[in-house]
């Protein structure tokens, strides 16, 4: 019997992340799949450009995530040179981490400005950006 209350709550889990993608998509979300040389699916791949920035989440299971918020300048979004905010873990905590950040303020001015890093650790550093 003990069986019954793990599977209940991998459904609920499913469930729950289910709900996190349809509120990605609904955020203007894109999604694809990154596949292994068998074709084989490893991650689930969403990502969305907004206010001057790209936000991106893979998922490869439902205990392994991350997502990167980067600037639309970067000239290589999958090995960005600054790197905004960035955190890894469950897929419903980083895809709740990521719906949780502000939309950043874009500035029409050519001066630098400042954006804010926060770790998976919490920690926050400001960097700079052109």
């Amino acid at each position: 019997m003990d069986e019954v209350p793990a599977v209940e709550k991998l459904l609920v889990d499913s469930a729950d992340i289910d709900q996190r993608l349809i509120a990605l998509r609904a955020l203007g979300f894109r999604f694809g799949t990154n596949r292994d040389v068998a074709g084989m699916v490893v991650a689930l791949v969403a990502a969305r450009t907004h206010h001057g920035v790209i936000d991106i989440v893979q998922i490869y299971g439902e205990q392994d995530a991350d997502a990167t918020r980067i600037s639309v300048h970067e000239p290589e979004i999958l090995f960005p040179r600054a790197i905004f905010w960035h955190t890894n873990g469950s897929a419903n905590h980083v895809i709740d981490a990521l719906l949780s950040l502000a939309d950043p303020v874009t500035e029409l001015s050519d001066r630098p400005r400042s954006a804010r890093r926060i770790s998976s650790a919490g920690t926050v550093r400001n960097i700079r950006t052109q």
